[in-house]
């Protein structure tokens, strides 16, 4: 075609384009071969070009500020719906198409244009405005005119008939023929009604026409082939004035492919809008996925979102576990007291099909499908067309991890594109289960691992509790005692646990303190102290390597601080000391002026709380000290709580610290325990002192001494096996019955004893203990 041609040179063309790039672009290459043309770079001003010069085509974009393209060639159809109109669209305008459509939109361009489709998309239209002008001319010329209308419209492929006022025709051109497949001979001098499906309306529009003198167009009408086809057309009805009468020109073009492609498009756009609800719906899947907290959690919002689309109206998934199938919902279909148990009798087979053969089943005869009742009601209420089920995998070469189930209520079924994407959305949330169940596998065993810390832990305070008689029981008063200055002080709950757990395990460190440590109930030495002191780092130290036990590490590091910075393991000094840890200090210190030591008896609660009090600042923190005389006023204290032994086991055990080490009897210092606890009006008490012992010694030497001494003391412990027998200085002995007199006899004793060939002997004293408290009274009550 030649780009110059004159009848572009007659065109004056308005061009409608916001990117500037583009309109300069375009206009550069358009105005050498039009008459005029004028451009506008939004739809409101191309309006105005329009209302105020003579425009032949109008060149468009959609998307434009202020007014887009559609918008303005409505306004413009209004003014002069004869107005061609090209408009250059994108893939992305396809939701403006169907307004097109609707508007009349002669031609459009996809983008992008190239100048060759755009000229010959221009001379095709001015063809066609020629064309109309001539149609016209030569209608004023009449008949004459005839023969030449039909060559040219023949050229355009469009029909050509003439009818006189009779309704007959009395000229068609070949498209007619080709057209109809009538030939020429069949169709002349025949009344129009023999193409007419619609007679009665064409007869009408003739009537108008030759009343009016006005062309009519009818954009969409049927004429009836030879072989009885439809076939659709659109037409124009013209008035063609002749010397003896009217006649009407009626000018017809098969829009067959046309309406095809517009019938296309629809579909297109509709099965575009119906993916795109697809998509968002898939999206709002992939959202609950992300916000969900746990597998149920994760199953049943998957549920709800794919519900909420207005085909699917039914969804449940199913998962394989150790006892079988699984299935879980969150269907409104169902009431919801109704789910557990719809969900416990749901038998369908494709589900686990599904599962099983790792594809998907795609069926609409349900009663074939092995449905529960339940299911087969709901599908019948809900008028459910067809149902899909999907293997849920992690990926798309792992076995499932389950199945859905979608039933919808399009007469349609389900799109080949929409299946690929609940494909993609099955990998999505295949993976999200695989993870829960992951988590859930890891989680059980981490909980496992922490059971068996816990156990392991618990061993160990148990084995503490067993080895001393006072820190049995000390850990879980010290954690009550915990508790409630917590909570006077406002802690909230998480943090009272963490403390009351910290307090059962504070003294875990002592596992490692040695028993002649651990165990003794008088003062320490200054080794031996910091023997102990380390109990607090060596529990820290063994909690800390264990996450779970981090928390509680730190709190009962500290539980030896001072408020004064006096305090172990490091010495921190008021606020440093943390605030949960301050309350361990207090209550541990409670507990032990509140228990009865072998050194020291218990305080009263009144007497504790003064001690507290009056270390407020120094030992204690003073806000815990404040909490601590109210929490614990009116809290009662067993009195049976004590470290002195009770048991004859647990006199042996403590009698470990008190025993002489050459006779294996009890020492001077454990005389002293003895004598605190003793019920003196039932007791009796018998000395015995070694004659002339100190004379042996030196004839015999300390060896030969030593001999006499051990033996002696094996006579005292076998004959008198349920007393307290004592060795308190180097030849003298106590004896101590606590329910009878023993009648001891200094005669009997030498003769039964190593001593009846010795020239040692025996002299036996009874001594009352109602006036003796302590070893010393005893001692000045023998001199």
């Amino acid at each position: 075609m030649n780009r110059n041609d004159p009848l572009l040179k007659e065109l004056n063309i308005l061009y409608v384009e916001d990117e500037e790039q583009t309109r300069e672009y375009f206009v550069n290459f358009l105005k050498s071969k039009v008459k005029n043309i004028f451009v506008a770079s939004n739809g409101k001003e191309g309006l105005g070009l329009f209302k105020t010069n003579d425009i032949d085509i109008v060149l468009t974009d959609i998307r434009m500020p202020i007014m887009n393209g559609i918008n303005m060639a409505e306004e413009i159809k209004k003014i002069n719906k004869n107005t061609p109109i090209v408009v250059i669209t994108a893939f992305g305008d396809s939701d403006f198409l169907m307004d097109a459509i609707n508007i009349g939109i002669d031609k459009y361009i996809m983008k992008p244009v190239y100048f060759d489709k755009l000229i010959d998309t221009i001379f095709g239209i001015a063809e066609n405005l020629n064309y109309k002008k001539e149609i016209e001319y030569k209608n004023n010329k009449l008949n004459e005119k005839i023969a030449e209308i039909g060559n040219i419209t023949k050229s355009m492929g469009e029909g050509l008939l003439v009818v006189d006022n009779n309704y007959k025709i009395i000229y068609i051109n070949n498209m007619v023929t080709q057209i109809s497949k009538y030939s020429t001979d069949e169709l002349l001098n025949q009344d129009l009604n023999i193409l007419c499906d619609n007679y009665s309306n064409i007869l009408y529009k003739i009537e108008n026409v030759f009343k009016t003198k006005e062309l009519t167009k009818i954009e969409k009408e049927y004429i009836v082939s030879k072989t009885g086809k439809q076939i659709p057309i659109s037409l124009s009805i013209s008035p063609l004035k002749s010397d003896t009468e009217d006649k009407i020109v009626i000018i017809f073009q098969d829009i067959t492919d046309a309406l095809l492609k517009q019938n296309r498009i629809k579909e297109l756009l509709l099965q575009e809008k119906y993916l795109k609800s697809i998509l968002q719906t898939v999206t709002n899947v992939n959202q609950a996925i992300i916000e969900s907290t746990n597998l149920e959690d994760l199953l049943k919002r998957s549920c709800k979102k794919l519900e909420d689309h207005e085909y699917y109206k039914l969804v449940f998934i199913t998962l394989q576990d150790t006892n079988g199938y699984v299935n879980y919902t969150k269907t409104m279909l169902i009431n919801q007291d109704m789910q557990n148990e719809f969900l416990n009798e749901l038998t369908f087979h494709p589900s686990i099909e599904s599962i099983e053969k790792n594809s998907i089943v795609i069926f609409d005869d349900f009663n074939k499908k092995e449905c529960s009742k339940m299911l087969l009601d709901s599908i019948e209420e809900n008028n459910l067309r067809f149902a899909i089920t999907l293997p849920l995998k992690k990926d798309t070469q792992s076995p499932p991890v389950g199945s859905i189930t979608i039933f919808t209520v399009r007469l349609d079924g389900f799109e080949n594109e929409e299946i690929k994407i609940l494909q993609e959305l099955c990998i999505n949330l295949g993976f999200a289960i695989h993870a829960y169940k992951q988590k859930e596998m890891l989680e059980k065993i981490e909980s496992e691992k922490i059971k068996n810390y816990e156990e392991t832990i618990l061993v160990f305070v148990d084995m503490i509790e067993q080895r001393d008689t006072y820190t049995a029981g000390h850990s879980h008063r010290v954690s009550l005692y915990s508790e409630l200055i917590a909570r006077e002080l406002g802690f909230s709950e998480e943090q009272i646990i963490k403390l009351k757990q910290a307090a059962i395990l504070h003294d875990i460190g002592k596992i490692q303190t040695p028993d002649s440590v651990l165990l003794k109930p008088g003062s320490l030495s200054d080794l031996e102290y910091t023997l102990i002191k380390q109990h607090a780092l060596i529990g820290y130290e063994m909690l800390s390597k264990m996450d779970v036990y981090k928390d509680l590490a730190e709190i009962m590091k500290y539980h030896h601080e001072r408020f004064d910075g006096k305090g172990y393991p490091l010495g921190l000094k008021g606020d440093e000391i943390p605030p949960i840890s301050r309350i361990l200090i207090v209550a541990d210190a409670f507990d032990a002026m509140t228990t009865n030591r072998i050194y020291k008896p218990r305080k009263t609660v009144e007497s504790a709380l003064e001690e507290i009090a009056k270390n407020r600042c120094t030992q204690f923190h003073p806000e815990v000290v404040d909490a601590t005389l109210k929490a614990l006023k009116n809290i009662e204290i067993d009195t049976k709580v004590s470290q002195v032994p009770v048991s004859m086991l647990e006199k042996e055990r403590l009698a470990y610290f008190y025993k002489d080490q050459l006779t294996d009897l009890y020492n001077k210092s454990y005389l002293e325990i003895t004598l605190k606890d003793l019920d003196k009006t039932k007791a009796s008490c018998y000395a015995i002192y070694l004659k002339n012992f100190t004379k042996y010694n030196i004839e015999n030497g300390w060896e030969g001494g030593n001999t006499v001494l051990k033996e002696f003391s094996k006579y005292l412990l076998r004959e008198y096996q349920n007393s307290f027998v004592f060795r308190i200085h180097g030849d003298d002995f106590i004896i101590i019955d606590e329910n009878r007199d023993l009648m001891l006899n200094e005669t009997n004793m030498k003769q039964e004893s190593i001593l009846k060939d010795l020239y040692v002997d025996i002299h036996v004293v009874k001594k009352d203990l109602k006036s003796v408290n302590k070893v010393l009274d005893l001692e000045n009550s023998l001199e």
